[in-house]
């Protein structure tokens, strides 16, 4: 009886807490961390495009790269996907290129079916099979963002979900021009 009245308490306790509470979830973000050492991204950083055929994050230079790191199986990453899609066409008349690249996916069907599932026709399929890419990048997990300038150089860094359509977050991608 006693540990029924205590479980009962602990059950009691913890709804009566507010649901943020009980749900400890990263905020989402609306800007890059600024980075401000040398981080160059390495000549050999590639990943795959949807025929398999390697693409050199070089063959971007002089252009602004937003590099977002997903899986399609991902909450955070599928919810911010649209936001990613939107701020590709708000920036298609720039320098500016927008990679989503799927981490860990072998080919590209899964991507191609979310993509399309969720009407993402700003984004092409880029895939990091082996996750060797994020690596190499200083990643670990997804979601993760990257601005990269025409460069090549790292400046700043998103670890979580984003929203891309954050006012703020444009404006850091176009103070780089």
């Amino acid at each position: 009886m006693f540990y029924r009245f205590l479980f009962l308490l602990a059950l009691f306790i913890s709804f009566d807490k507010p649901l943020s509470a009980q749900n400890k979830t990263e905020a989402v973000k609306t800007a890059f961390e600024m980075i401000e050492t040398e981080s160059f991204v390495p000549a050999q950083a590639s990943f795959k495009d949807k025929y398999g055929q390697d693409v050199f994050l070089s063959s971007f230079q002089g252009k602004i790269i937003v590099l977002n790191f997903f899986k399609p199986t991902c909450r955070p990453c599928l919810i911010e996907l649209p936001g990613l899609n939107q701020l590709a066409e708000t920036l298609k008349d720039m320098s500016v290129i927008i990679l989503a690249v799927a981490e860990g996916e072998e080919t590209a069907d899964i991507v191609e079916k979310v993509f399309h599932e969720r009407r993402l026709n700003n984004l092409s399929v880029a895939l990091d099979q082996n996750g060797n890419l994020l690596k190499a990048l200083g990643g670990e997990k997804v979601p993760r963002t990257l601005l990269i300038n025409a460069e090549g150089k790292i400046i700043g860094a998103l670890q979580g979900q984003a929203d891309f359509t954050s006012p703020i977050l444009l404006k850091q991608i176009k103070d780089v021009f």
